[in-house]
């Protein structure tokens, strides 16, 4: 697959990714994984079995934060997985989680349809539906759905040990900043019914 980061095309060699970031109170720092990608199983089973060992072995007081970031979006069996193995951060522990992603997984965009860009219309309708259920069910339990922003693109760079050469007003002008924005749109519109 080749990504997009920041309008440069990113060859990372892989279809699908889901990488996770902790952050602690009163830390700057953030605690990136290991990049997963999609095997014999799905990226987010091995994410999810990672971040597991994680937890339990750091004091969950200190938690703030939980962000995953995935090259699409879950799909609904995997957001079911997140809900299950996540729910009690967000409930019990107060801890802010986000699922990010620069694309949606099966799931027809209000854009691509205003558009006639029916790309891939035929795995749509069952699919699409599910997929959606899925992310509005983590939002039904506290876990922010929402599109890639600026930082996310940053946090994967530290991730992934890469140097950061763009700015803030480079990304504002690029095609990634513009397909950010558009999925964050589509998402609105997807949620608001």
């Amino acid at each position: 697959m080749t990504a997009l980061v920041h309008g440069e095309d990113w060859s990372v060699g892989i279809k699908y990714f889901a990488v996770y970031w902790l952050k602690f109170y009163g830390g700057n720092d953030l605690l990136h994984s290991p990049m997963f990608e999609n095997t014999d199983q799905h990226a987010e089973d091995n994410l999810l079995r990672h971040l597991r060992l994680q937890l339990s072995v750091i004091n969950m007081d200190r938690l703030e934060s939980l962000t995953i970031m995935q090259s699409s979006s879950p799909c609904h069996t995997c957001s079911e997985k997140y809900v299950r193995d996540l729910r009690e951060l967000t409930t019990r522990w107060g801890v802010l989680v986000t699922v990010v992603f620069s694309s949606v997984y099966h799931i027809q965009r209000p854009s691509c349809v205003r558009g006639n860009h029916l790309h891939g219309g035929h795995i749509f309708g069952l699919y699409s539906d599910l997929n959606k259920t899925g992310l509005r069910k983590l939002m039904a339990v506290g876990i922010q759905v929402r599109s890639t922003c600026y930082q996310d693109w940053i946090n994967l760079r530290a991730a992934l040990q890469l140097p950061n050469t763009y700015s803030a007003e480079t990304y504002s002008f690029s095609s990634r900043k513009r397909e950010d924005d558009a999925l964050r749109q589509d998402l609105e519109e997807i949620f608001s019914y």
